[in-house]
């Protein structure tokens, strides 16, 4: 007779296939989520003599938004070509100097 935890255990790696994106995605949010209140207090801790609190939001964001991108990028939705040769052979008038493949 299995416990409920072994149970429980078992139905999670039975279903982690169908589920894998979705977890993925929660932890690259929390991640994020992380980074962003983090450079923000950090910022505010150094610069806020310095700087207006709108100039340190702005820091912070734009530090998270890159930190959101690439890991949703490379974390969650794993790329299968280079985001610009993708974009070359869908719209090859706008590459003309890059190298068609």
């Amino acid at each position: 007779m299995t416990s409920p935890i072994q149970a429980s255990w078992r139905r999670v790696i039975e279903n982690w296939p169908r589920h894998r994106e979705k977890v993925r995605y929660l932890f690259v949010g929390g991640w994020n989520t992380l980074v962003w209140y983090g450079t923000f207090a950090l910022f505010y801790y150094l610069l806020r003599d310095r700087l207006a609190i709108p100039v340190i939001l702005a820091m912070a964001y734009l530090i998270a938004s890159v930190n959101g991108s690439l890991g949703f990028r490379y974390l969650v939705f794993t790329p299968v070509r280079h985001s610009v040769a993708s974009s070359c052979a869908t719209r090859p008038y706008t590459c003309r100097s890059w190298p068609q493949t």
